[in-house]
């Protein structure tokens, strides 16, 4: 009986997260990851950038009406060699100005990098240690900055990746979508 209660709850949150979209409230801000992700009603992905490219059009989320912004950026910094101490400070200055705006602010780890074999997975998992630090600082000094483990969600996935070891098929979107409901329900408009 517990199985079938399951599989039906499982199969539930498939059908919602796949169907429905995010509270026109909240905004995505990332690169093509975010940009490929089904999930958002407002969504602000722009294949290729890196976290300074997205630090330079951040105006679009604080100018805006947004009460909730979801960030995701770092994984093309990670192809380009950026520096992670570069990635974190524009990070830093994103959640600032999100924050100085009085929004929520759900920072986002990058996924696995599969590509050339797996071989940047260091530098993900180094990049992505930092980026939990600085949530925490945000939070410990009573900041509305929540940390999403994406790539947590994600290990032992490869499969749910596509052939250039970067981008996601939508299994791994799932896991993302279910990694993201589990810290705050963003299907329901905040006032």
């Amino acid at each position: 009986m517990w199985i079938a209660a399951w599989v039906l709850s499982i199969a539930l949150t498939l059908v919602f997260t796949t169907r429905l979209k995010a509270a026109p409230d909240v905004v995505f801000f990332g690169d093509s990851i975010t940009e490929m992700w089904t999930l958002p009603a407002v969504n602000f992905g722009i294949y290729g950038n890196t976290t300074g490219q997205m630090l330079s059009r951040f105006n679009d989320v604080t100018d805006s009406y947004f009460t909730r912004v979801v960030l995701l950026g770092g994984t093309n910094d990670v192809l380009t060699g950026v520096d992670p101490a570069t990635t974190i400070g524009n990070l830093h200055q994103m959640i600032q100005r999100a924050l100085q705006k009085k929004m929520e602010v759900l920072v986002g780890t990058i996924p696995p990098i599969y590509q050339d074999n797996g071989s940047l997975l260091p530098k993900v998992d180094a990049l992505n240690r930092q980026i939990a630090q600085e949530v925490n600082r945000w939070k410990d000094s009573g900041a509305r900055v929540r940390l999403v483990d994406f790539n947590e969600s994600l290990q032992n996935s490869r499969n749910g990746f596509a052939i250039d070891g970067v981008h996601m098929r939508r299994r791994n979107y799932v896991r993302m979508d279910l990694k993201l409901l589990s810290v705050n329900n963003i299907f329901f408009r905040k006032n």
